[in-house]
């Protein structure tokens, strides 16, 4: 563990160094300096004031779980040590030292507690509703947790064909989505995400879609529709990814 401290402070150290040579103020404050003492005391004072600049900055100060900065459902990584952490609510970094095995167990802990977790070798995940945590080991002993949080949106009906509708159960997760494609406005592709829906729940809402006119079956559905004065051959497939759902709609206009 000394080795590891030795070499955050090495780093912090060099951060105040690249300050101290760059800043136009540091710069200023060592040229009005007049004897040795007085410049070895404006340099160490200088250093001393660009470590705590850096640290603020670019978080190395930021020691411990990040409570009150990301969202109270993500379980606190208790197995190391948070040694830096920075972000948005969007999107927040946390710096662990820990190790391969400690993060196993707390992956398992976020499966028991609902999570679906992807446990790749390289780069494992976990989600829950609209959270997810991207986790990555950027050496032997340091791991990075990225916290993503998406928006809980609402059903756009006036930006989508009549149609097409939301499912009676589960949550939007983000926005739904229109993506042209090309510039004639010939293609479209449209898609939304839910969260808590069953195999059932699927189905059901594949069946609507059929009592509601479309054709098809409870893997994917088609037919034409009426979206922005132009008629659209549109057809639709579910996607599962770790208990969550995506509905993808391709448009051509006939």
């Amino acid at each position: 563990m000394k080795r590891k401290q030795s070499g955050l402070i090495g780093l912090i150290w060099f951060l105040a160094l690249a300050a101290f040579l760059s800043g136009s103020c540091i710069l200023g404050q060592v040229a009005a300096a007049n004897e040795d003492d007085e410049l070895l005391g404006t340099i160490m004072g200088t250093v001393d004031q660009a470590v705590e600049q850096a640290m603020q900055g670019i978080g190395l100060a930021v020691e411990g779980w990040p409570a009150g900065k990301v969202s109270e459902e993500v379980p606190p990584y208790t197995r190391g040590t948070v040694v830096n952490s920075s972000g948005s609510e969007e999107e927040y970094f946390i710096i662990v030292e820990t190790t391969k095995d400690d993060l196993d167990i707390y992956l398992e802990e976020l499966e028991e507690l609902g999570w679906h977790v992807d446990h790749d070798r390289y780069h494992p995940s976990a989600r829950w509703k609209h959270i997810e945590l991207r986790l990555q080991f950027n050496s032997l002993d340091i791991l990075q947790m990225i916290v993503a949080v998406k928006d809980l949106g609402e059903w756009p009906y006036d930006d989508v064909p009549e149609d097409i509708f939301p499912p009676e159960k589960g949550t939007l997760i983000g926005h739904v989505q229109i993506f042209p494609l090309g510039d004639e406005g010939d293609e479209y592709v449209l898609s939304y995400e839910y969260e808590g829906l069953s195999e059932e729940d699927v189905t059901e809402y594949m069946r609507q879609f059929l009592e509601r006119g479309w054709d098809g079956d409870e893997w994917m559905i088609y037919r034409s529709v009426e979206w922005n004065g132009s008629s659209f051959y549109s057809s639709m497939e579910p996607w599962w990814d770790e208990g969550f759902v995506t509905f993808y709609f391709n448009f051509f206009k006939e």
